[in-house]
This record gives C-alpha cells, structure tokens and sequence, in this order.
C-alpha cells in the first residue's frame, strides 16, 4: 500500500511532501477520466459508425430495393388516396430514393388538392401549387377556379390550358377564358359552369367549348345560357340546372349521343309546343327530370318529342301540383320500351294514372315512389296482383318496390296477398313445374308516414307474416 493511501486509512496528517503527491496523483487521475472518456466519445462514434454501416447494408439487400421502380411506382399509385397530393408528399418523406422516385412520376401529381384561401395569396404558398402542377406534367389535369382564388395563381393555371382534363369554375370571372386561343382545350374532357360569373346579356357568346375535341360531360348551372354553347352532338353526359323545360328540351334534343342526362329547375311553362315530330335519341340510358312550376301545365310536352330506345332508368321530380297527363306519359314510354327502373318523386297522378304507367312498363325491375300523395292505393296493390288466369301480368319483370309516405288509403290483407301472389321460397320456386310468368319479391319498403293513430297500427298477424317472409328471404319492412 503506497504512503498516501496508508495515510488516508489511518487517519494520520498529512505532510507538505503528501501533498504534493496527493495533487500529482489526482491530476493524474482527472488526465485519465478525460482520456477514459475521450476514448468512450470514440468508441460510441465507432459504433453509430457501425450501426450505419448495418442499416446501409440491409437498405441494400433489403427485398424493397429489389423492386424494379416501374413496380415501385405501381405500388405507389395504389397507395394514393384522397387527399391525393397528401398521399404523394407523404410517399416523398420516407427516404430519398422513394422521393427521388415519386416526385418525377407525374401521374402521383394528378389528383386534385384544394386551395387555402387564407394562405393562397403568399408567395411561398404559390411556389408550392406550382410545384405540384409541374410535377404533373404533361398529364392533363383537373382543375377547379372560384372567385376567392388569387389573381397570380389563377393566371398561371390559365397557362396550363392546354392541359386541363376537368374545369369547373364557380363564380370566377370569364375575361381570361375569352382571351385563349380556340385550339386552348385540347384535353379538357369535363366542364362544370356554376354561378352568375358577372355575365351581361350583351356580351359576347364563348365559343371555346366548341372547338373541344375530347369534351364528353357538361353540367351548367348558370344564367344566360345561350352565352356557353357546347358541342351538344358528342357530349355522353349533361346536367343542366336552374333552366326552363324549354330550354332543357331544346338542348337534349341535340344530344344524339348522350347516355344519361339530368334536368332541373323552377320555371313556368305557359305555351304547349308545337306539333313537332319525335327524335331519337340511340344512346340514353339515364333519364333524371326534376321541375318545379310556379304556373303552367304543358310541362308533360317534355316528353312528347323523345323517343329513347336504350332507356333503362328514368327519375321523375315533377312538383306540378294536380297535373299529370297520361296521353303525354303513355306514348312516350311506348317509344322507351327498355325501362328498368323508374323513380317518381312528387309527381302528382292518381292511382289509375299510376296504373298506366305500370301497364306499360313490361320490363321493370325496380319502381321507387317518393311523395307521390294519394297514389298508392288498393287498386294499384291489385293491378300488381298475381294470378295465374290472367291473359296480361302487369310489370312481370317487377321485383323491388319503395314507397315513402304511402299514406293509409291501402288494406294490410290487399297488400298481404299481393305480396305472397309473387312470392315463393326457395324450395317453393324449386318445386314448380315451370318458372313463374312474373319475377318474385326481392325487397319491398313501404314507410306509410307518421301517424300514430292506434287505427292504423299494423295487426300481429301481419307482423308475424313478415317476419316468415324475412325468413324465407324476402327483404321487407312495412312501417
């Protein structure tokens, strides 16, 4: 045991000549923790070093590098979900390569992203829009313009024109649309108008659209409609709103190739048309119409000219008060014989009316009615009854049925044996010598309305009858 220590043990004072050795020992000391611990700052670089070199290694042989970057970028584009850019910046920050990768595929940068109005004015927040819509390219592009987006940012998606897939603008201003070159829509393939746009009856019409070759689907809902003329012959899809049946009429007549259209508005029709002979529209599969009429009772001559052959799913919101005209209606379906599913929505007939309507619909499937008041009686649930004797099944090919309000004016037992008329269970179908002339239920919702008077409360019987039908099959709910 050296001095110091043996010193330090026995407790005995120190001389000046400890001392000295005690400091000389301790400086020593303190020289070798900073060596000590200098050597742990090295040891512990050495082996981040080390861990890094391992993560680098198996980043290597890691089976996600092995992707071709065609695969990659496949993988990526099912990745993608809304918000689109959302899902390709977040594709960007898992590492370099995947950034390196996403961000010169342009079909990552397609999808629409939405403009902050409160930042959209900043210059940074502009660097960033044209950031993504250059990544984009030279993939055609959805864009959207309104009157809140800045004036910077809205010239420079004008100067991508020639790239836009898809244009709505909503209550943007039109001076820079008038100012492009006719051969500008090259790609735009949609176009939706919304607003008032500060349009005067003076100005001049837009002929742009017309001269877009890929132009398919329009939806207008603008004023002055005649300021936007398109190129009605080879549009597949329109939607024009908050216009007269007139000028609904006028239009549709000119879609010789449209496959659905819709129509609305609240307008009066005062004048019937004129005796015009039909036109045949080949390609109309779709067919919803939806006015409101402050006075006028022509609008069923919407009808009158349309012969629609391919037809299979019409809509009707015709809140015309007491108006229905079925020598109207009646020829018109004659001409739309391929009806499949007919949807009536405030449309005022009666119940015989309604009968002709279904008299002549040898083909639907589905019939939905929607506050349609005082039309779904007895005598519609007996029209719709099966028997075997009758020489004409009315719609045979009928087998779901929605009635909302259908009001009281029905008997449960009516309702009942038209029901079970055609219906069968499984086995029941299986055991029949041939197929039934008339299709079977697949689902019925009646909802009757809300009154709660005890009179009009369902009998047990009838609720446990339904329940034999649920278990048999049938999907129904009687309310």
């Amino acid at each position: 045991m050296d001095t110091i220590s043996s010193a330090l043990l026995l407790g005995q004072s120190t001389t000046s000549s400890l001392e000295r050795q005690a400091k000389a020992v301790s400086r020593a000391s303190e020289e070798n923790v900073i060596r000590i611990d200098s050597q742990i700052r090295d040891l512990l670089r050495l082996r981040e070093q080390e861990r890094g070199l391992i993560t680098a290694l198996k980043l290597v042989v890691a089976p996600i590098k092995k992707l071709p970057a065609e695969l990659l970028v496949e993988i990526f584009s099912h990745s993608m979900e809304w918000p689109y850019i959302e899902s390709a910046l977040r594709l960007c920050h898992v590492c370099a390569h995947w950034r390196q990768i996403a961000s010169t595929v342009p079909a990552l940068w397609v999808g629409p992203f939405t403009i902050n109005p409160k930042k959209s004015s900043s210059d940074e927040y502009l660097a960033i829009a044209k950031t993504f819509l250059e990544r984009s390219a030279p993939l055609p592009i959805p864009i959207h313009i309104t009157a809140s987006h800045p004036p910077l940012l809205v010239d420079f998606l004008y100067s991508l024109a020639s790239r836009w897939r898809s244009l709505t603008l909503n209550d943007a201003p039109l001076s820079q649309l008038r100012q492009l070159p006719l051969t500008a829509l090259e790609s735009l393939e949609e176009v939706t108008l919304a607003g008032r746009h500060g349009i005067q009856s003076y100005e001049p019409r837009i002929m742009l659209f017309l001269a877009a070759p890929r132009l398919h689907t329009v939806t207008l809902a603008v004023s002055h409609m005649s300021h936007f003329p398109m190129p009605w012959s080879q549009l597949a899809h329109l939607c024009i709103r908050q216009s007269s049946p007139q000028t609904c009429l006028d239009i549709l007549l000119q879609c010789a190739n449209a496959v659905t259209a819709k129509f609305n508005g609240m307008h009066s029709w005062t004048q019937p048309l004129p005796t015009a002979p039909t036109v045949v529209l080949p390609r109309l599969e779709k067919l919803q119409v939806g006015f409101v009429l402050s006075e006028g009772h022509h609008v069923m001559s919407f009808f009158t000219r349309l012969a629609l052959p391919r037809l299979t799913e019409l809509e009707l919101c015709l809140d015309l008060g007491d108006i229905w005209s079925s020598p109207d209606f009646t020829p018109f379906q004659r001409r739309a014989p391929n009806i499949t599913h007919m949807n009536f929505r405030a449309c005022s007939f009666s119940p015989q009316q309604l009968i002709c309507v279904l008299l002549d619909a040898p083909r639907l499937v589905e019939l939905e009615l929607a506050c349609c008041f005082g039309c779904f009686d007895d005598t519609v649930l007996e029209a719709l009854w099966y028997s075997e004797n009758d020489a004409v099944h009315t719609t045979p090919r009928l087998c779901k049925l929605r009635v909302e309000i259908a009001g009281y004016s029905f008997q449960e037992d009516v309702l009942l044996g038209m029901m079970q008329s055609r219906w069968w269970s499984d086995v029941a179908l299986a055991n029949l010598p041939l197929p039934p002339p008339v299709a079977r239920w697949n689902s019925i919702d009646i909802w009757r309305g809300d009154d709660d008077d005890p009179e009009h409360e369902l009998t047990q019987g009838f609720k446990r009858q339904m329940e034999i039908f649920r278990l048999e099959g049938l999907r129904v709910d009687i309310t």
